[in-house]
């Protein structure tokens, strides 16, 4: 069951990385500063 929940966690924080990653790339593409 451990194993299950930590599977997801990693892949919720994985998946949280990237988006935030993604986020700043927008936002310095679009030239807004991190606020």
């Amino acid at each position: 069951m451990a194993d299950i929940v930590n599977l997801r966690q990693a892949r919720k924080q994985k998946a949280r990385a990237e988006k935030g990653r993604l986020a700043e790339q927008n936002l310095t593409l679009h030239g807004r500063s991190k606020a």
